[in-house]
């Protein structure tokens, strides 16, 4: 109720003054908070309106400021959520290609900044999103190559940190990933060798947060 609210006074202000950008943006945050709660409560069509009025916004705000990498990365953002509800719908196509959209524009990212550890690992993760889809639908070789990229953006920054365990639990799932294709293709033994190279890295992220159940 409060986040419906938050959104229409939004529209509001919005509406006393369409040409002011901070108002502009509260409104298409407010789109997009009430999206994530629609996708919560399984209201999907409602999510993906509430996604697409916030992605007409951020991409209508970023035509007129292409150099700003954090409204470049919003786009992302919420190109990802759509897929996600494309996905959780079994809307397959439709979830390819938000992802391929969201890469495409941490591809620009990355291209910008390269040295910016957030663009490669947001990079990365979805290039873990796709490959789950490019399984399915495209079959396991073009799905082993993307994760193999992957692992070609986030391994350094493992390597680079090794205490950041958002950089290590990705690298690690990353091979798991790898390794069920690889299994499935007939090719036991790459299996083995990338499921015991994950399993070493879980067992250090278990050391360093115990509490931390998701890793045993």
């Amino acid at each position: 109720e409060w986040l419906t609210r938050y959104r229409d006074t939004g529209a509001a202000l919005v509406a006393l003054d369409p040409a002011r950008e901070a108002w502009i943006k509260e409104l298409a945050s407010g789109h997009q908070v009430l999206a994530t709660v629609d996708i919560d409560r399984r209201k999907f069509a409602e999510a993906r309106a509430g996604f697409l009025a916030a992605l007409k916004t951020w991409e209508n705000l970023l035509a007129a400021a292409p150099n700003d990498l954090e409204l470049r990365f919003t786009v992302a953002d919420t190109e990802s959520w759509l897929g996600n509800v494309a996905e959780r719908c079994g809307e397959l196509e439709e979830a390819s290609a938000r992802y391929r959209a969201q890469s495409r524009q941490l591809e620009t990212l990355v291209a910008a900044d390269p040295k910016n550890p957030r663009w490669r690992f947001k990079l990365a993760d979805c290039m873990v999103f796709r490959a789950g889809l490019l399984s399915i639908t495209s079959g396991r070789s073009a799905a082993l190559e993307l994760l193999q990229q992957a692992r070609a953006l986030n391994d350094p920054l493992t390597a680079q940190d090794p205490s950041n365990r958002r950089w290590q639990k990705l690298s690690a799932n990353i091979r798991l990933y790898q390794a069920r294709l690889l299994r499935a293709a007939g090719d036991a033994p790459a299996a083995a060798r990338l499921v015991g190279e994950a399993g070493v890295m879980f067992e250090i992220l278990t050391a360093a947060e115990p509490s931390d159940w998701g890793y045993v």
